[in-house]
């Protein structure tokens, strides 16, 4: 009788360990990250082990995921579900909405608290069918509306998280460079990109659809004290005692706008805090306005029409017309005037280096 008891327990245990193997086995779908050296990755995370609560999918070095509280050094913009992983994506919710139990963390996101012109929210959510609560408390959370939409009729609810970087809408892919915090699903309604729209994460791609990437510029905070103070290191920074409201400063390090050598190698370059748009120019550190180029002005030494347009190129640009127009090429500094490129903190007409451009087949210096 005691042997048959110890038989008995023993298949118990074998069956209680391929029970649990087999449950955590393979990869939950649309997660695709994965731990260098690890196999057997379980259903929740795509990790092996028991670590189900804390990484679930993403980028740890920008978007990502998140089980428990968001690291010290990430921003949490939102929750999702698992819903975010399955082909017919998710809703969004509140930081404190219990019914999801995944955040959506970030880093290199300027504070969520901070003020300034460049804050803003990432998209609309929704209101309840009567009005009130908003959708995003609830336990089922709320579709996602453009970020643009001005409705003055209660409706819709901006999300609460604020960030002051970049934001771009792509339809596909995000830029190079810029972080992915999730896609939408591009339905185009009254002109919109997205439109009463799911969420889904950046690893989902459909045939024939370009989802709609949500991306965002990464950018790190410096260490300016204030404006016209020193800083060692490119970034922004908000200081709420330089205006009447507070202003966004940047790092600048003059007429090239770039740290050479860099921190933090012997020697580095020290820049100075200006406002985006102005650029530290003598040895006293004093901001000044950067001259523009172009586009915009008929008495520019260097204009072309641009059919009142300031984004897409001028009608002769990369063409003989403009690279025989006074002005738009610095020949020996191999330079030309570039439209609407990041410089001094911001974005503006400026020259940028020849081999910077994309070189078309439009292209016609010669003839």
């Amino acid at each position: 009788m005691k042997k048959s008891y110890i038989i008995f327990g023993v298949v118990v245990l074998v069956l209680v360990v391929s029970s649990y193997f087999l449950h955590f086995s393979g990869n939950f779908p649309g997660v695709s990250v994965s731990r260098s050296g690890v196999s057997g990755n379980n259903l929740l995370t795509g990790f092996a082990g028991l670590n189900y609560d804390e990484l679930v999918a993403g980028d740890p070095s920008g978007c990502f995921v998140y089980g428990i509280d968001c690291p010290i050094d990430a921003v949490e913009l939102f929750r999702v579900n698992y819903d975010f992983f399955s082909v017919g994506g998710g809703h969004v919710a509140e930081v404190d909405n219990t019914n999801f139990e995944l955040r959506m963390c970030c880093r290199n996101i300027l504070g969520s608290d901070n003020g300034g012109d460049r804050d803003f929210t990432l998209f609309y959510t929704g209101y309840t069918i009567y009005g009130e609560p908003e959708d995003i408390t609830q336990e089922y959370g709320s579709h996602i509306y453009p970020n643009n939409l001005a409705d003055k009729t209660n409706h819709y609810v901006a999300l609460e998280t604020r960030i002051g970087n970049y934001v771009e809408y792509v339809a596909g892919e995000c830029p190079a460079e810029w972080n992915c915090i999730a896609k939408a699903s591009p339905l185009g309604t009254e002109g919109y990109d997205f439109y009463n729209s799911h969420i889904w994460n950046c690893g989902i791609t459909f045939d024939d659809v370009d989802m709609v990437s949500i991306c965002y510029k990464p950018e790190q905070q410096t260490n300016c004290n204030g404006w016209q103070g020193t800083c060692d290191y490119p970034g922004y920074y908000y200081d709420p005692n330089y205006g009447p409201e507070g202003s966004w400063l940047y790092c600048s390090f003059g007429i090239d706008d770039l740290q050479d050598p860099e921190y933090p190698s012997s020697g580095y370059e020290t820049g100075v805090c200006c406002v985006p748009g102005l650029e530290y120019k003598n040895i006293f550190g004093d901001c000044e306005d950067t001259s523009e180029c172009g586009f915009d002005d008929e008495n520019d030494p260097c204009y072309l029409p641009d059919n009142n347009d300031p984004n897409p190129a001028p009608d002769n640009f990369m063409k003989q017309e403009y690279f025989d127009q006074a002005g738009c090429v610095k020949w020996d500094l191999q330079q030309s005037c570039c439209w609407n490129i990041e410089r001094y903190g911001d974005f503006g007409n400026y020259y940028c280096d020849l081999s910077s451009l994309t070189w078309t087949e439009n292209l016609n210096i010669i003839g």
